[in-house]
């Protein structure tokens, strides 16, 4: 009911031909780059306790990752495929 009384949202003008393209790498690079810089640095300095470090640190994102991953994208997934019969009824 609520849905039906919203206003419709206005379309975006396309953007003329000749406008360049608003992807860019150039914020990626900017990251990438003073973080390669700075593990480069750690590992120069402290060697193989800078990979061990490294490595631990790298652990934790790659575990939330695993988690999104799982519970976030694919779960959902499984429950658009296969919505849940209501079980009050």
């Amino acid at each position: 009911m609520y849905d039906a009384q919203r206003p419709t949202r206005p379309e975006r003008p396309a953007a003329p031909p000749g406008a360049p393209s608003k992807n860019s790498l150039i914020p990626v690079v900017m990251v990438l780059v003073p973080l390669a810089v700075l593990l480069t640095g750690v590992v120069a300095l402290a060697g193989r306790a800078g990979l061990m470090m490294i490595g631990v640190a790298a652990v934790i994102p790659a575990f939330m990752f695993l988690h999104y991953l799982l519970w976030g994208r694919w779960l959902m997934k499984s429950i658009k495929r296969n919505p849940p019969e209501d079980e009050d009824a």
